[in-house]
């Protein structure tokens, strides 16, 4: 079982930094380069300043870009720029966004999870229940992490987790919630609205604590971060605040859940044949061929916003071919 619990987040003061758009940021392993700078210029609230700051020369152990970012945190908190809210709460988040021309609505909540070793697997009942992963992680960007945690001991940016609700109940509180006027709608640089509200009435938070009891979570985005979060809970065993980390929950069945496509090259194939390859294909897709790419995409993209799936496929005879899987079941077998 997992263990799900409210918290007192510290969220900016809206009179002190201005309008929200200007200091928050994407997760740090998204921002890079002239982005960094893009975002530090917006505001010197932004929360890169912290999440990213930059090493300098010269820095020591005892002045870095983790002391620095402490510093920081310290500085805002004491200056009221970031305020910690009174009462245990989640926080329900909602993002609209676009993909390829379909408005898609995805919505969760963040709440506090009991940090646990990686479970191996779960049954569709959630009967295994506990937290899993789907990628490697890289010692040297939890590394990284940790020395943020270790500096500054506090918790910066979402673990992205689904979770099966298939009966929904949670996503009921949430509905209901969002009702509501939300405490936080902005717009970022991608036009994505980002909006959140707050649950804090102590009955509906023992509610969602409840129906969390008996599920799994899979980790969608975050791994390094959780597997950092896991070591410093290691590191100080007697400190309760370790032994939880903060998590974005959505619903595996919320309709906002989008997959995007990893784009892929494979060369240098001995023996390649493309008829071989386009025969055993059709085993199992219906093949359509187009003479350009854009041809190719406009059926793929139509596929898409009426629910339906196909892969883009490129070979050596100046053919774009689009891939529609015959029948879903295969995939069970």
């Amino acid at each position: 079982m997992v263990r799900v619990i409210p918290f007192k987040a510290f969220r900016y003061d809206e009179s002190k930094v201005g309008a929200l758009g200007k200091v928050v940021a994407p997760p740090y392993d998204i921002i890079k380069g002239a982005k960094v700078d893009e975002l530090q210029f917006q505001s010197e609230y932004n929360m890169s300043w912290i999440i990213k700051n930059k090493p300098q020369d010269g820095d020591t152990s005892e002045n870095n870009q983790y002391t620095r970012a402490r510093d920081l945190l310290v500085d805002w908190i004491d200056k009221g720029v970031l305020k910690q809210d009174e009462k245990d709460a989640f926080y329900v988040y909602g993002q609209n966004f676009n993909v390829n021309d379909q408005e898609l609505f995805r919505f969760g909540f963040i709440g506090l999870i009991r940090l646990e070793d990686f479970a191996s697997s779960a049954s569709d009942e959630g009967s295994f229940a506990g937290v899993l992963q789907h990628e490697e992680t890289l010692p040297k960007d939890i590394q990284d992490r940790l020395s943020l945690c270790h500096a500054c001991m506090a918790q910066f940016g979402q673990i992205f987790v689904i979770y099966p609700d298939h009966e929904g109940y949670v996503d009921q509180l949430l509905d209901r919630c969002m009702k509501n006027a939300p405490v936080i709608d902005i717009t970022d640089q991608d036009d994505v609205r980002h909006r959140l509200w707050i649950i804090d009435d102590r009955e509906d938070t023992k509610l969602v604590t409840k129906h969390m009891e008996d599920k799994y979570v899979i980790i969608a985005d975050g791994h390094h971060r959780y597997k950092t979060a896991l070591a410093l809970s290691k590191e100080n065993p007697e400190l309760e605040s370790a032994k939880y980390r903060m998590l974005t929950f959505v619903n595996i069945r919320n309709p906002g859940l989008v997959i995007l496509p990893t784009h892929r090259v494979v060369q240098n194939l001995d023996e390649f044949s493309r008829e071989e390859l386009l025969t055993k294909l059709e085993e199992h897709f219906d093949l359509i061929a187009f003479d350009s790419k854009d041809e190719m995409f406009s059926l793929i993209n139509e596929k898409f916003r009426n629910g339906e799936h196909s892969f883009g496929l490129y070979v050596d005879d100046e053919k774009f071919y689009s891939l529609t899987l015959k029948d879903r079941t295969v995939m069970e077998a």
